[in-house]
């Protein structure tokens, strides 16, 4: 998926740019573009510190800073407010890497960046993001990669050692309890 496309509009399911979404949309990529390229550079302030958190779940992979121009895919967004909930995002790069992305300004001051690097966009999915990040990232999925989560959870369920099982169970549950 292009930075300027989504995998489906919420209103009509369209995949890619529709009528009814994109203005929204376009105002997210470039608000979230913005909040990218702040990530590796500390900001200047007297009222808080500024704190950045990146690591590897793979080896090999790199932990390198990147910028907005970098990202070639955004799979997954969730917008996020100063002193409320945090921007996420998972997103892939040229280079080949999948970075989860927290950002979060609190009304203390306090910048705090959190960068999770993995190989696949299924790695940070499941072993980046926490059970809320999961929750309200899928608002920002296609009714396909909904039903690909199944079957990934489904094979977790089948054949992962205990924390695979444990963390299938936990995601089958909430989404039960979302679909009810």
């Amino acid at each position: 998926m292009k930075l300027s496309e989504r995998t489906a509009c919420t209103e009509c399911e369209t995949v890619g740019r529709c009528a009814c979404n994109a203005p929204r949309i376009l105002a997210e990529l470039r608000e979230f573009r913005g909040v990218l390229d702040g990530g590796f550079d500390p900001l200047v302030d007297e009222l808080g510190d500024w704190h950045c958190d990146a690591a590897a779940l793979d080896a090999g992979v790199s932990t390198a800073p990147f910028g907005a121009g970098n990202v070639v895919a955004i799979a997954a967004l969730a917008t996020g407010a100063s002193d409320g909930p945090p921007w996420l995002a998972i997103v892939g790069l040229s280079d080949g890497r999948w970075v989860y992305v927290r950002h979060e300004f609190q009304a203390t001051g306090d910048v705090l960046w959190t960068y999770r690097f993995a190989a696949t966009r299924d790695r940070l999915w499941f072993w980046a993001c926490t059970d809320d990040d999961r929750e309200r990232l899928t608002l920002s999925l296609s009714r396909i990669e909904r039903d690909e989560e199944l079957v990934a959870l489904d094979a977790m369920l089948d054949s992962g050692g205990p924390a695979e099982v444990a963390l299938a169970e936990r995601r089958m549950a909430q989404r039960v309890k979302r679909a009810t």
